[in-house]
């Protein structure tokens, strides 16, 4: 089995004012299918750039993303975004839950997305709400929901498609120590029971453990 993902010679620049950042000096990374990746690092060491980056949400200023052995950094806006949302689930510090829609309907979005939702795609993202412990929740604003209940809510969506890849961007940023352990305890439990490829961001030091691989950025570099 061939790689799933892989970045090559990543740079990425952001120009602030008349000064040029380099945020990202030249990453190369490969993750095969079903790793557990943590890319650990402080605050402004690169990590959500390199995210967004590897999950073609941004560009890089130079270098080439592969994903299942195609390079796909030159594909179009539309070309990322249909391949996003068909191969890729996100979960996100802040939660971006829609308040106008309840829980339910937040959740099978995605699926709404992109195209017909059938009665199994129902009825599986029935079984992952009840998985997650959210079925009592099911019709609720989610304005009312707990941190904890909101962020398994985030990953009852980002799986509600069957993604390849899970991206989580400090995924625990606003969550306590026990809210937290749940939330890392449940994504090993999909990377295990799906073999599903998960690749997290984070500086908090709780995801390690359950980690198949860490690796460590500084100052845009891994080191």
């Amino acid at each position: 089995m061939g790689l799933i993902l892989e970045g090559k010679n990543l740079i990425k620049d952001f120009i602030a004012g008349e000064e040029i950042l380099h945020v990202l000096k030249g990453v190369t990374l490969s993750i095969d299918p079903g790793e557990f990746v943590t890319i650990y690092g402080k605050s402004g060491a690169g990590k959500s750039t390199l995210l967004n980056l590897l999950s073609l949400l941004d560009t890089a200023t130079s270098g080439e993303v592969y994903y299942d052995n195609k390079n796909v950094s030159r594909l179009s806006d539309i070309e990322r975004s249909k391949l996003r949302n068909m191969n890729f689930g996100f979960v996100f510090q802040m939660y971006y839950l829609l308040p106008e829609f309840n829980l339910y309907e937040n959740v099978i979005l995605p699926k709404i997305v992109n195209g017909v939702v059938s009665k199994s795609d129902k009825n599986y993202i029935l079984d992952l709400v009840e998985q997650l412990g959210l079925s009592h929740r099911i019709t609720q604003d989610v304005r009312k929901l707990s941190g904890g209940e909101m962020q398994r809510a985030c990953i009852v969506r980002a799986l509600s498609t069957r993604p390849k890849i899970l991206f989580c961007d400090e995924p625990t940023g606003n969550l306590d120590a026990k809210n937290a352990a749940d939330v890392w305890s449940l994504i090993k439990t999909f990377n295990e029971k799906e073999k599903l490829t998960v690749i997290v961001v984070t500086h908090d030091e709780r995801a390690l453990p359950y980690s198949t691989r860490i690796l460590k950025i500084e100052n845009g570099l891994l080191a």
